[in-house]
């Protein structure tokens, strides 16, 4: 089912419902901790195309998206399925003050050229709600270790940390999901920007009950912030590990199996 728009006597535009179709969705916007996201090079291939995103707050507020760049665009708001309740006014690919009234719950963004016939790229962008709780994760017992042990609760459940590096050079964090959470993870730099990851493509690698981790570079005594998630509706509890990256990773693995079977 489609909302056809009218404007002036003539049909300019047709939303599809959410939820999105293959042919018109485009990804899934995971928000970094302060609620904000950028997808970059956004394409409208041909004439008539509509580029859906589904996206989700862990904590009530509003939130406002844009788009910039090179083709003209319009958009649209869904606060869940169904049909939109929100589109901006002709020539203008922006709207704010969308309500966040229940945390976790999937909405959906859309959006489509404002002639229709045209084609091109655009930037997405999303002011969204920060997350209320972000853990600082503090030493585990060996220096220069971190450690956090938590659970995703519910469907579009997120979870946020943070951690102070004392040293520089070569980090390694490690996600150790239960034998039935498929767990996904995003790492941030301190201005919330993505080094592990991107806003639409979470770290994901091993599926149901396997860990998931990154191995980057970082600054001494700066503050990153990681984020994960249950993937789809998957729910389950899991284990963070957070060190410098140790020079024999299978004596490390086999830690990990250790900590799975406890």
């Amino acid at each position: 089912m489609r909302f056809v728009e009218p404007l002036e006597g003539r049909t300019l535009f047709s939303w599809p419902s959410a939820p999105f179709a293959r042919a018109e969705f485009a990804a899934t916007i995971y928000v970094n901790p302060f609620g904000n996201a950028v997808l970059s090079d956004q394409t409208i291939s041909h004439p008539g195309q509509t580029n859906g995103y589904d996206v989700y707050f862990d904590d009530p507020g509003s939130f406002r998206f844009e788009t910039r760049g090179t083709l003209a665009t319009r958009v649209a708001f869904y606060p869940g399925d169904g049909q939109p309740t929100r589109i901006s006014r002709r020539g203008l690919g922006a709207l704010s003050g969308l309500p966040v009234n229940d945390q976790k719950q999937m909405m959906h963004i859309a959006v489509q050229a404002l002639n229709p016939t045209a084609t091109g790229s655009y930037d997405l962008i999303v002011h969204g709600v920060a997350q209320a709780v972000i853990r600082h994760m503090n030493h585990a017992r060996t220096p220069n270790w971190f450690y956090e042990k938590t659970d995703i609760s519910g469907s579009n459940d997120a979870d946020a940390f943070s951690f102070v590096t004392p040293v520089a050079g070569s980090w390694t964090i490690w996600v150790v999901p239960d034998h039935q959470l498929d767990v996904t993870m995003q790492v941030y730099d301190s201005a919330g920007n993505p080094i592990g990851g991107s806003y639409s493509t979470p770290i994901n690698n091993g599926g149901v009950g396997f860990t998931e981790s990154w191995t980057g570079t970082l600054t001494a005594n700066t503050t990153y912030y990681i984020r994960t998630d249950g993937f789809g509706d998957s729910t389950g509890h899991y284990q963070i590990f957070i060190r410098p990256t140790p020079t024999d990773p299978a004596q490390h693995a086999r830690r990990h199996r250790h900590h799975r079977r406890r």
